[in-house]
Protein backbone atom coordinates (compact mmCIF):
# COMPACT_ATOMS: atom_id res chain seq x y z
CA UNK A 1 0.00 0.00 0.00
CA UNK A 2 1.39 3.37 -1.02
CA UNK A 3 1.31 5.99 1.75
CA UNK A 4 -0.82 9.03 0.98
CA UNK A 5 1.20 12.11 0.13
CA UNK A 6 1.19 14.91 2.66
CA UNK A 7 -0.88 17.89 1.39
CA UNK A 8 2.10 20.20 2.00
CA UNK A 9 4.21 18.07 -0.37
CA UNK A 10 1.43 18.09 -2.97
CA UNK A 11 1.26 21.89 -2.85
CA UNK A 12 5.05 22.14 -3.10
CA UNK A 13 5.10 19.93 -6.19
CA UNK A 14 2.28 21.96 -7.74
CA UNK A 15 4.39 25.11 -7.39
CA UNK A 16 7.46 23.33 -8.84
CA UNK A 17 5.50 22.38 -11.96
CA UNK A 18 4.94 26.05 -12.80
CA UNK A 19 7.62 26.97 -15.34
CA UNK A 20 9.17 30.32 -14.45
CA UNK A 21 12.42 29.70 -16.34
CA UNK A 22 14.68 32.37 -17.78
CA UNK A 23 15.17 34.00 -20.21
CA UNK A 24 11.40 34.61 -20.60
CA UNK A 25 9.67 33.60 -17.38
CA UNK A 26 5.88 33.92 -17.12
CA UNK A 27 5.11 34.83 -13.52
CA UNK A 28 1.33 35.09 -13.68
CA UNK A 29 0.58 31.35 -13.29
CA UNK A 30 2.75 31.35 -10.15
CA UNK A 31 0.93 34.40 -8.82
CA UNK A 32 -2.42 32.71 -9.42
CA UNK A 33 -1.12 29.74 -7.44
CA UNK A 34 -0.30 32.08 -4.53
CA UNK A 35 -3.69 33.76 -4.83
CA UNK A 36 -5.34 30.36 -4.39
CA UNK A 37 -3.17 29.59 -1.36
CA UNK A 38 -4.08 32.95 0.21
CA UNK A 39 -7.77 32.31 -0.40
CA UNK A 40 -7.59 28.91 1.32
CA UNK A 41 -5.92 30.49 4.37
CA UNK A 42 -8.14 33.56 4.51
CA UNK A 43 -5.32 35.97 3.74
CA UNK A 44 -5.23 39.04 1.54
CA UNK A 45 -3.40 38.82 -1.78
CA UNK A 46 -2.67 41.30 -4.53
CA UNK A 47 -0.55 41.51 -7.65
CA UNK A 48 1.68 44.57 -7.88
CA UNK A 49 2.81 45.73 -11.30
CA UNK A 50 6.39 46.85 -10.91
CA UNK A 51 6.49 49.23 -13.86
CA UNK A 52 8.81 46.85 -15.69
CA UNK A 53 7.07 44.82 -18.38
CA UNK A 54 6.35 41.19 -17.45
CA UNK A 55 7.84 41.56 -13.96
CA UNK A 56 4.92 41.61 -11.49
CA UNK A 57 5.20 40.97 -7.78
CA UNK A 58 2.82 39.17 -5.45
CA UNK A 59 2.01 40.31 -1.90
CA UNK A 60 0.23 38.05 0.60
CA UNK A 61 -0.72 39.67 3.92
CA UNK A 62 -1.58 38.29 7.34
CA UNK A 63 -2.72 41.32 9.33
CA UNK A 64 -1.47 41.70 12.88
CA UNK A 65 -3.38 43.04 15.86
CA UNK A 66 -1.23 46.17 16.16
CA UNK A 67 -0.89 48.02 12.83
CA UNK A 68 1.42 50.60 14.44
CA UNK A 69 4.22 48.05 14.71
CA UNK A 70 6.65 47.55 11.84
CA UNK A 71 5.62 44.68 9.59
CA UNK A 72 7.64 41.55 8.85
CA UNK A 73 8.37 40.74 5.20
CA UNK A 74 9.29 37.21 4.11
CA UNK A 75 10.62 37.41 0.57
CA UNK A 76 11.34 34.81 -2.10
CA UNK A 77 11.87 34.96 -5.85
CA UNK A 78 9.80 33.00 -8.34
CA UNK A 79 12.21 32.72 -11.28
CA UNK A 80 14.54 29.84 -12.00
CA UNK A 81 17.61 29.50 -14.21
CA UNK A 82 17.57 27.68 -17.59
CA UNK A 83 17.78 23.91 -17.73
CA UNK A 84 19.35 21.42 -20.10
CA UNK A 85 16.95 18.43 -20.00
CA UNK A 86 19.61 15.96 -21.16
CA UNK A 87 21.47 16.58 -17.89
CA UNK A 88 18.43 15.65 -15.81
CA UNK A 89 17.28 12.23 -14.67
CA UNK A 90 13.64 13.37 -14.84
CA UNK A 91 11.82 16.16 -16.69
CA UNK A 92 12.86 19.36 -14.86
CA UNK A 93 9.31 20.69 -14.37
CA UNK A 94 7.59 17.38 -13.64
CA UNK A 95 8.33 17.53 -9.88
CA UNK A 96 8.89 13.78 -10.09
CA UNK A 97 9.01 12.02 -6.73
CA UNK A 98 10.92 8.74 -6.64
CA UNK A 99 10.45 5.73 -4.38
CA UNK A 100 12.69 7.34 -1.74
CA UNK A 101 10.54 10.45 -1.61
CA UNK A 102 13.18 12.61 -3.35
CA UNK A 103 11.66 15.30 -5.57
CA UNK A 104 13.39 16.34 -8.81
CA UNK A 105 12.58 19.78 -10.19
CA UNK A 106 14.24 23.02 -11.20
CA UNK A 107 13.78 25.47 -8.34
CA UNK A 108 13.33 22.79 -5.69
CA UNK A 109 16.37 24.17 -3.84
CA UNK A 110 16.63 27.70 -5.17
CA UNK A 111 14.26 28.88 -4.12
CA UNK A 112 10.71 27.62 -4.46
CA UNK A 113 11.26 25.51 -1.36
CA UNK A 114 11.62 28.72 0.68
CA UNK A 115 8.27 30.11 -0.47
CA UNK A 116 6.71 26.76 0.40
CA UNK A 117 8.25 26.82 3.89
CA UNK A 118 6.71 30.24 4.50
CA UNK A 119 3.29 29.17 3.23
CA UNK A 120 3.18 25.92 5.18
CA UNK A 121 4.39 27.56 8.40
CA UNK A 122 1.67 30.21 8.19
CA UNK A 123 -0.95 27.63 7.27
CA UNK A 124 -0.06 25.57 10.36
CA UNK A 125 0.04 28.61 12.66
CA UNK A 126 -3.42 29.70 11.51
CA UNK A 127 -4.82 26.19 12.00
CA UNK A 128 -3.44 26.28 15.54
CA UNK A 129 -5.22 29.58 16.15
CA UNK A 130 -2.07 31.62 16.55
CA UNK A 131 -2.19 35.41 16.16
CA UNK A 132 0.55 38.03 16.07
CA UNK A 133 0.79 41.69 16.90
CA UNK A 134 2.85 42.46 13.81
CA UNK A 135 1.55 42.20 10.26
CA UNK A 136 3.34 39.54 8.21
CA UNK A 137 3.78 39.98 4.46
CA UNK A 138 4.92 37.30 2.02
CA UNK A 139 6.55 38.99 -0.97
CA UNK A 140 7.02 37.01 -4.18
CA UNK A 141 9.45 38.75 -6.52
CA UNK A 142 10.34 38.20 -10.20
CA UNK A 143 14.08 38.12 -9.61
CA UNK A 144 16.84 37.94 -7.03
CA UNK A 145 18.74 39.92 -5.92
CA UNK A 146 17.83 42.71 -8.34
CA UNK A 147 14.05 42.51 -7.80
CA UNK A 148 11.68 43.98 -10.33
CA UNK A 149 13.74 46.90 -11.55
CA UNK A 150 16.91 44.99 -12.36
CA UNK A 151 19.08 47.12 -10.08
CA UNK A 152 21.54 45.81 -7.53
CA UNK A 153 23.58 47.26 -4.74
CA UNK A 154 26.54 49.41 -5.71
CA UNK A 155 28.66 47.27 -3.40
CA UNK A 156 28.52 44.60 -6.11
CA UNK A 157 30.82 46.82 -8.17
CA UNK A 158 33.39 46.46 -5.41
CA UNK A 159 32.97 42.70 -5.38
CA UNK A 160 33.51 42.51 -9.13
CA UNK A 161 36.55 44.77 -8.91
CA UNK A 162 38.02 42.35 -6.36
CA UNK A 163 37.22 39.27 -8.42
CA UNK A 164 38.74 40.79 -11.56
CA UNK A 165 42.15 40.57 -9.90
CA UNK A 166 42.05 36.76 -9.95
CA UNK A 167 42.71 34.57 -13.00
CA UNK A 168 39.83 32.11 -12.49
CA UNK A 169 37.28 34.94 -12.82
CA UNK A 170 36.24 35.56 -16.43
CA UNK A 171 33.76 38.43 -16.02
CA UNK A 172 30.79 38.30 -18.36
CA UNK A 173 30.99 35.02 -20.24
CA UNK A 174 28.16 33.12 -21.89
CA UNK A 175 27.17 29.68 -20.67
CA UNK A 176 28.25 28.15 -23.97
CA UNK A 177 31.65 29.89 -23.96
CA UNK A 178 32.28 28.82 -20.37
CA UNK A 179 31.39 25.24 -21.21
CA UNK A 180 33.75 25.26 -24.19
CA UNK A 181 36.63 26.44 -22.01
CA UNK A 182 36.25 23.91 -19.19
CA UNK A 183 35.76 21.07 -21.67
CA UNK A 184 39.02 21.73 -23.58
CA UNK A 185 40.54 18.55 -22.09
CA UNK A 186 37.40 16.41 -22.33
CA UNK A 187 36.76 13.84 -19.55
CA UNK A 188 40.40 14.01 -18.47
CA UNK A 189 39.73 17.60 -17.38
CA UNK A 190 37.32 16.42 -14.66
CA UNK A 191 37.24 19.15 -12.01
CA UNK A 192 38.60 21.98 -14.19
CA UNK A 193 36.69 25.18 -13.39
CA UNK A 194 36.19 28.91 -13.84
CA UNK A 195 33.99 31.60 -12.26
CA UNK A 196 31.89 34.01 -14.32
CA UNK A 197 29.13 36.58 -14.00
CA UNK A 198 25.57 35.36 -14.43
CA UNK A 199 24.07 36.25 -17.80
CA UNK A 200 20.50 36.41 -16.47
CA UNK A 201 20.82 37.82 -12.94
CA UNK A 202 22.61 41.00 -12.02
CA UNK A 203 24.93 40.61 -9.06
CA UNK A 204 25.07 36.81 -9.26
CA UNK A 205 27.94 34.59 -10.29
CA UNK A 206 28.34 31.07 -11.65
CA UNK A 207 30.89 28.36 -10.97
CA UNK A 208 31.30 26.40 -14.23
CA UNK A 209 33.20 23.12 -14.00
CA UNK A 210 33.99 19.94 -15.91
CA UNK A 211 32.04 16.95 -14.60
CA UNK A 212 33.22 13.78 -16.32
CA UNK A 213 33.44 15.54 -19.68
CA UNK A 214 30.21 17.52 -19.26
CA UNK A 215 29.88 21.16 -18.24
CA UNK A 216 28.03 21.91 -15.00
CA UNK A 217 26.98 25.36 -13.81
CA UNK A 218 26.48 26.17 -10.12
CA UNK A 219 25.01 29.52 -9.11
CA UNK A 220 26.43 31.56 -6.24
CA UNK A 221 25.79 34.91 -4.60
CA UNK A 222 28.24 37.23 -2.89
CA UNK A 223 26.84 39.79 -0.47
CA UNK A 224 28.11 43.25 0.41
CA UNK A 225 30.26 41.77 3.19
CA UNK A 226 31.94 39.46 0.61
CA UNK A 227 30.34 36.33 2.08
CA UNK A 228 29.62 33.69 -0.54
CA UNK A 229 26.55 31.41 -0.71
CA UNK A 230 26.28 28.24 -2.80
CA UNK A 231 22.86 26.63 -2.39
CA UNK A 232 22.43 26.27 1.41
CA UNK A 233 26.15 26.66 2.19
CA UNK A 234 27.70 29.93 3.37
CA UNK A 235 31.41 30.77 3.24
CA UNK A 236 33.29 33.76 4.62
CA UNK A 237 34.75 34.50 1.16
CA UNK A 238 34.69 33.09 -2.35
CA UNK A 239 38.28 31.91 -1.77
CA UNK A 240 37.08 29.80 1.16
CA UNK A 241 34.34 28.36 -1.06
CA UNK A 242 36.76 27.40 -3.84
CA UNK A 243 39.22 25.87 -1.37
CA UNK A 244 36.40 23.96 0.33
CA UNK A 245 35.31 22.37 -2.94
CA UNK A 246 38.87 21.34 -3.69
CA UNK A 247 38.54 18.80 -0.88
CA UNK A 248 34.76 18.29 -0.61
CA UNK A 249 32.34 17.12 -3.36
CA UNK A 250 30.36 19.81 -5.14
CA UNK A 251 26.55 19.67 -4.69
CA UNK A 252 24.84 19.38 -8.08
CA UNK A 253 21.80 21.60 -8.65
CA UNK A 254 19.96 18.75 -10.38
CA UNK A 255 20.10 16.75 -7.14
CA UNK A 256 22.07 13.73 -6.05
CA UNK A 257 25.65 13.35 -4.94
CA UNK A 258 28.74 14.27 -6.88
CA UNK A 259 32.23 12.82 -6.93
CA UNK A 260 33.80 15.97 -8.38
CA UNK A 261 36.10 18.31 -6.51
CA UNK A 262 37.67 21.39 -8.03
CA UNK A 263 41.09 20.81 -9.54
CA UNK A 264 42.78 23.18 -11.98
CA UNK A 265 41.29 26.44 -13.17
CA UNK A 266 41.02 28.08 -16.58
CA UNK A 267 42.88 31.29 -17.40
CA UNK A 268 41.84 32.66 -20.78
CA UNK A 269 44.25 35.21 -22.21
CA UNK A 270 43.03 37.32 -25.13
CA UNK A 271 45.86 37.51 -27.64
CA UNK A 272 46.65 36.60 -31.26
CA UNK A 273 46.61 32.91 -31.96
CA UNK A 274 49.92 31.15 -31.46
CA UNK A 275 51.16 28.63 -34.02
CA UNK A 276 49.74 25.15 -33.36
CA UNK A 277 51.99 22.97 -31.24
CA UNK A 278 51.76 19.20 -31.30
CA UNK A 279 51.21 18.15 -27.71
CA UNK A 280 50.73 20.42 -24.71
CA UNK A 281 54.03 20.72 -22.82
CA UNK A 282 53.56 21.20 -19.08
CA UNK A 283 56.22 23.15 -17.27
CA UNK A 284 56.90 23.95 -13.65
CA UNK A 285 56.38 27.70 -13.27
CA UNK A 286 58.24 29.17 -10.37
CA UNK A 287 59.60 32.39 -11.82
CA UNK A 288 56.80 34.69 -10.75
CA UNK A 289 58.75 36.32 -7.99
CA UNK A 290 57.78 37.11 -4.41
CA UNK A 291 54.74 38.82 -2.97
CA UNK A 292 51.37 38.05 -4.51
CA UNK A 293 53.03 36.06 -7.23
CA UNK A 294 52.05 32.66 -8.48
CA UNK A 295 52.75 29.81 -6.14
CA UNK A 296 55.90 27.81 -6.78
CA UNK A 297 53.54 24.88 -7.23
CA UNK A 298 51.74 26.47 -10.18
CA UNK A 299 51.56 24.09 -13.13
CA UNK A 300 50.29 25.46 -16.43
CA UNK A 301 49.15 23.70 -19.60
CA UNK A 302 48.57 25.85 -22.68
CA UNK A 303 45.95 25.07 -25.34
CA UNK A 304 44.40 27.22 -28.05
CA UNK A 305 40.75 27.56 -29.06
CA UNK A 306 41.63 29.42 -32.27
CA UNK A 307 41.33 32.90 -30.78
CA UNK A 308 42.93 32.81 -27.35
CA UNK A 309 45.52 30.90 -25.42
CA UNK A 310 43.45 28.76 -23.06
CA UNK A 311 45.54 28.02 -20.01
CA UNK A 312 44.81 25.39 -17.37
CA UNK A 313 46.56 26.26 -14.11
CA UNK A 314 47.10 24.25 -10.95
CA UNK A 315 47.83 26.54 -8.06
CA UNK A 316 46.42 28.65 -5.27
CA UNK A 317 43.07 30.34 -5.92
CA UNK A 318 44.49 33.30 -4.00
CA UNK A 319 47.23 33.98 -6.58
CA UNK A 320 46.43 37.15 -8.51
CA UNK A 321 45.98 37.39 -12.25
CA UNK A 322 49.04 39.56 -12.96
CA UNK A 323 51.52 37.06 -11.51
CA UNK A 324 50.03 34.03 -13.24
CA UNK A 325 49.70 35.88 -16.55
CA UNK A 326 53.39 36.72 -16.43
CA UNK A 327 54.24 33.06 -15.93
CA UNK A 328 51.90 31.92 -18.68
CA UNK A 329 53.02 34.54 -21.20
CA UNK A 330 56.66 33.65 -20.62
CA UNK A 331 55.76 30.01 -21.17
CA UNK A 332 53.79 30.59 -24.38
CA UNK A 333 56.52 32.85 -25.78
CA UNK A 334 59.05 30.13 -25.07
CA UNK A 335 56.83 27.62 -26.84
CA UNK A 336 56.56 29.91 -29.87
CA UNK A 337 60.33 30.29 -30.07
CA UNK A 338 60.85 26.56 -29.62
CA UNK A 339 58.29 25.85 -32.32
CA UNK A 340 60.02 28.25 -34.71
CA UNK A 341 63.39 26.63 -34.07
CA UNK A 342 61.88 23.22 -34.66
CA UNK A 343 60.52 24.29 -38.04
CA UNK A 344 63.88 25.79 -39.00
CA UNK A 345 65.68 22.54 -38.15
CA UNK A 346 62.98 20.31 -39.67
CA UNK A 347 62.09 18.90 -36.29
CA UNK A 348 58.58 18.20 -35.02
CA UNK A 349 56.93 17.56 -31.70
CA UNK A 350 55.29 14.23 -31.05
Amino acid sequence: MVDAEQPSVTRFREYLRINTMHPNPNYYPALEFFRQQASEMGLEFKIIESGTESKPLGLMTWKGSNPDLKAIILSSHMDVVPVFPNEWKYEPFSAHKDENGDIYARGSQDMKCVASWYLEAIRRLKLEGQTFARTIHLLFTPGEPEGAQGHHDDSMNGVEALLSEYPWFHGTLSRAEAAQLVLQQGPSGHGVFLVRKSETRAGEYVLTFNFQGRAKHLRMTINSEARCRVQHLWFETIFDMLEHFRTHPIPLESGGSSDVTLQNFIVSLDRPRTPPIHGSPRVRAGAAGPGHGASRNVLAAVHTDGIRDVVVVSGSVRARTSSIENVVREQTQAQQQQHSRAIGNHYSFV
